[in-house]
């Protein structure tokens, strides 16, 4: 074991951030962003990893950017899913209520007075 010796990887030079195109927040590719910072903070870990110099609370740092990042990731990802469930049920609904006037009626109802109550 005592010719076990970690040796620093070879650097690779990091490019510069990229410049937010978006004008508007509508425009922002949430998903690209998120994916942008993912990848510069792995590299960032990856380029100072085995740097002597770099303290080790700062690579600890940049560990937890990562991590919140993936959290986010995982947010966006399980909210997704939420919304895409919610737009199916939303369409058996639709297509289930066209077929019952009775159940349309009563339906429609409830739901004025859901929309009032939370109002």
């Amino acid at each position: 074991m005592s010719d076990f010796v970690l040796k620093p990887q070879p650097k690779v030079q990091t490019p510069a951030p990229k410049q937010i195109s978006a004008s508007t927040l509508k425009d922002l590719d949430l998903d690209k962003e998120l994916l942008d910072q993912y990848q510069s903070a792995k590299q960032l870990l990856k380029d100072v990893q085995y740097e002597e110099g770099v303290p080790l609370n700062q690579k600890a740092q940049i560990t937890n950017t990562i991590t919140s990042i993936l959290q986010a990731i995982i947010k966006m990802q399980q909210d997704l899913y939420n919304i895409e469930k919610i737009k199916l049920i939303e369409n058996v609904l639709i297509e289930t209520l066209k077929e019952h006037e009775t159940l349309r009626d009563a339906f429609l109802e409830k739901y004025e007075q859901a929309l009032k109550a939370k109002i």
